[in-house]
């Protein structure tokens, strides 16, 4: 039996042996960039190992062809990874899947909450009633005032005696100085008899109207459960202020929080922060809060500009469409027939004619030299460019503010002492009562 003896260096297994262990570490802390450099680092050793062997034995040939393929096979798999890795480390779009699958919605209310919402729910409708029938009292009240005026005007024989007159100056003073002989004032003291009969007619319809109808109408009912649901979201992101996340950036790292009273997503962060950037963290922040609905999504709001652009668009067109049509009429009619409008027009067209053939017709308010070709260039289209161009504007955006680095941001609560000990909330006099006690 035929031995080989083949050595392989200390040096080479201990390579070997680094290797492996910087593997399964990188496993453990799930560093892929360290598993794959120490993989094929490891192929590397493996493969200069298995060139020594094949080197010292004369048994195996041709080794170098199904080797270079492999290592080969293993390159490109790892550069595939590698590209896949670096499109996945694009942090605009990290969370953005995640996001959309996120439903748009806030969480369930807790029992509390629900407690809470049926008695908001419960006072404002007792809120809603009492209103109601207050102003049921008073249109009976007006009422009950315009009738007594109305029966003493016609006890004392209508509006243009003296009598009549004196009661209606009492609803009016503007009638105080009016004349009953002269027939137009005598016309205006009648249309303030109707005016008062007319009031009273509405007064009484108003009355009956607020009488049929249900205390509650289920209008109202959907209006006070949508007020009393939006109380309670409005206490659940106000509650924001307290629930701050940290993200870290390319660009540093970042504590955010959301401000109620600012409508704003507020953040803290020792360096410059991109609006790309802090639109990740706001998608992680809503969905680590429960809070979609407060972020605005710009592919939806682009969407939205989108269908509004085309609905402004087809408006603009039927709009002028219906300008071309009435132009069109009034040239028909021969309102624009005038002959010196026309006079004037030829003359303007000819002043025009002349300056386009003449080459040395210089306008008004122009100067005399061209601009160079890459001042030209440079110069911002003010006339809007191609009229076919899409302008989308967005009506609603995520708002962002800086408050201050991270030494600015104070997670602990100032106490209010008057609020613990009500005795510092005590004035001089209760002091003294308490005393003489």
């Amino acid at each position: 039996m035929t031995y080989i003896n083949i050595d392989i260096d200390n040096e080479t297994l201990t390579h070997l042996a680094v290797t492996l262990s910087l593997i399964w570490i990188g496993v453990n802390l799930k560093n892929i960039h360290l598993v794959l450099i120490n993989v094929r680092h490891f192929f590397h050793m493996v493969n200069k190992v298995y060139n020594d062997v094949c080197n010292k034995n004369p048994f195996i040939l041709d080794y170098s062809d199904e080797q270079k393929q492999f290592e080969e096979n293993v390159q490109l798999n790892v550069d595939e990874h590698e590209e896949k890795e670096v499109e996945k480390e694009r942090y605009e779009n990290k969370y953005l899947e995640k996001f959309k699958k996120y439903p748009n919605e806030y969480l369930p209310f807790t029992e509390s909450e629900l407690l809470l919402e049926s008695k908001i729910v419960e006072e404002l409708t007792k809120n809603h009633i009492e209103l109601r029938n207050k102003i049921i009292e008073e249109l009976l009240i007006e009422q009950n005032k315009l009738k007594k005026i109305i029966d003493r005007i016609e006890t004392a024989g209508g509006p243009l005696t003296e009598e009549g007159l004196k009661v209606m100056i009492e609803y009016d003073e503007y009638i105080a100085d009016f004349d009953l002989e002269d027939e137009d004032e005598e016309y205006a003291i009648i249309e303030t008899y109707d005016e008062i009969k007319s009031n009273l007619k509405e007064n009484k319809s108003e009355v009956v109207e607020l009488e049929m109808e249900d205390e509650v109408t289920e209008e109202k009912r959907m209006e006070i459960k949508k007020s009393a649901y939006n109380t309670i979201i409005n206490n659940r992101i106000k509650g924001l202020m307290n629930s701050v996340l940290l993200e870290m950036t390319p660009v540093g790292n970042v504590f955010m929080r959301y401000n109620f009273e600012k409508e704003s997503f507020e953040y803290f962060s020792n360096n410059s922060i991109p609006y790309r950037y802090l639109e990740p963290i706001g998608r992680r922040y809503v969905m680590t809060f429960c809070c979609k609905p407060l972020f605005v999504d710009l592919e939806d709001e682009l969407k939205r500009a989108e269908v509004k652009f085309d609905e402004d668009k087809k408006k603009e067109d039927e709009r002028l469409e219906e300008e071309k049509q009435k132009k069109v009429m009034q040239s028909i009619s021969g309102i624009n027939t005038n002959r010196s409008i026309v006079a004037k027009l030829k003359s303007y067209n000819n002043s025009s004619n002349n300056a386009s053939n003449n080459p040395t017709f210089v306008p008004k308010n122009r100067g005399t030299y061209a601009l160079p070709p890459q001042i030209k260039a440079n110069l911002p289209d003010v006339n809007g460019g191609s009229t076919s161009d899409k302008r989308l504007l967005k009506e609603n955006a995520n708002r962002y503010t800086w408050e201050g680095r991270f030494q600015d941001f104070c997670p602990i609560k100032k106490i209010d002492k008057k609020v613990v000990d009500k005795k510092l909330n005590m004035s001089w006099a209760e002091y003294k009562k308490q005393m003489s006690k």
